[in-house]
């Protein structure tokens, strides 16, 4: 469910992790003090602070003296709302009522769109189509490869990608589409089957 924050959480809180966030984020929490526990800046926390539901494995550190993040182990779930539980009252005194700081975060809904940039003449026999395929939150490369496929009046066209995974932008380009004297129908076709999304369309 949404976690209504009390306001008064602010005069130990400064920040948090919250809204919506990419599968790959770390959840931050800043204090608005140093913590009154002692600990080993970058080393794992044996105890546990975060409990998450549905429940997340990972690991906690500290990166400085009112920093703590905590790590998944693997990607967090698509679209899926979680509640964060931090157990503030083991890292600094508090009243008992603020023991525990309780927040929502939700990881983003994945989806794509492809752009083309249309067709350039390479010279008098080539010419190119590039374009982009922008993702709604960080995907794998090789996944990314398998949501667009080319072909000229019905034979596959090799695609050639350029990849920035951390912003989300998947340049692409198919070269040494023939002139011809006749129309010929290139055709851009795309599904998210390999990132369970349900969205198709061609061009």
């Amino acid at each position: 469910k949404l976690i209504d924050v009390d306001p008064a959480f602010s005069q130990y809180i400064d920040a948090y992790t919250s809204g919506v966030i990419s599968k790959k984020n770390t959840i931050r929490l800043v204090l608005a003090a140093d913590a009154s526990t002692t600990h080993t800046l970058n080393e794992n926390v044996k105890e546990t602070l975060f409990e998450f539901s549905p429940a997340v494995a990972g690991e906690a550190y500290w990166i400085d003296a009112r920093t703590i993040e905590f790590k998944p182990e693997k990607d967090l779930t698509p679209q899926q709302l979680y509640e964060v539980n931090f157990k503030l009252g083991k890292v600094l005194h508090v009243p008992s009522k603020f023991s525990d700081f309780k927040f929502n975060v939700q990881v983003v809904k994945p989806s794509f769109e492809v752009n083309e940039y249309g067709l350039r003449s390479n010279n008098k026999e080539a010419m190119s189509l590039s374009g982009v395929l922008l993702t709604a939150d960080v995907e794998e490369s090789p996944k990314i490869e398998q949501l667009l496929t080319a072909s000229l009046n019905g034979t596959a066209m090799k695609i050639n990608w350029q990849h920035n995974e951390s912003n989300k932008e998947h340049q692409f380009v198919i070269n040494n589409v023939p002139r011809a004297n006749n129309a010929q129908k290139l055709l851009l076709q795309w599904k998210g089957d390999a990132l369970n999304i349900d969205e198709k369309g061609e061009k």
